[in-house]
């Protein structure tokens, strides 16, 4: 049986992200000047990067009207955006409803600086979709796999699927030309 999806009164989900699932991911990006978490949600792993980052300068976006702790906050559609604002890492987990995984992939892209990065927690099944699999041939990724389930319901359970973390380099400084898988402990 399939995880249920939790809507907001708008419609859309809402998957508060553990603090352990970004703490792991940290020591394996780049020290940024501008991050943008384009589906910040009530903040949560905005609240880790900030803790991580306190210099850093944060642009927020989220469909529902909410107020994160950022510098400069968008409430609409990511999707919708414009490419600007740029961020040196643009960071998320993105909405799971209508299958948005590929498509928020492509819009963070749109919003790297050159030799940035974006991350985006996903589901395991993100990296073997067949429909996917030419975006993941044009644009080769870290694969970092969780060592455990993570539990968005905030009850501990986590409905038995597994996340990794999904980590490009945007521009032609990164020079990679496949993609690699690393375990996390």
């Amino acid at each position: 049986m399939g995880k249920s999806i939790r809507t907001t009164d708008e419609g859309v989900d809402n998957f508060p992200t553990p603090s352990w699932a970004t703490e792991i991911i940290i020591p394996y990006l780049r020290t940024p000047k501008t991050i943008m978490e384009p589906a910040v949600g009530e903040g949560d792993m905005l609240r880790v990067l900030q803790r991580r980052w306190p210099r850093a300068s944060y642009i927020t976006c989220d469909i529902r009207d909410v107020d994160p702790p950022s510098d400069y906050h968008i409430t609409g559609d990511f999707l919708a955006m414009p490419p600007e604002p740029l961020a040196d890492l643009v960071i998320t987990n993105p909405p799971y409803c209508r299958n948005w995984h590929a498509e928020f992939a492509k819009k963070c892209l749109t919003h790297v600086r050159p030799g940035g990065q974006v991350a985006l927690l996903v589901p395991t099944g993100f990296a073997g979709s067949a429909r996917r699999l030419r975006f993941h041939l044009d644009h080769p990724a870290d694969f970092y796999w969780l060592p455990r389930r993570p539990s968005f319901t905030g009850d501990g359970k986590n409905g038995g699927t597994e996340y990794m973390w999904w980590v490009y380099t945007a521009g032609s400084a990164a020079g990679q030309t496949s993609s690699r898988n690393f375990f996390l402990e």
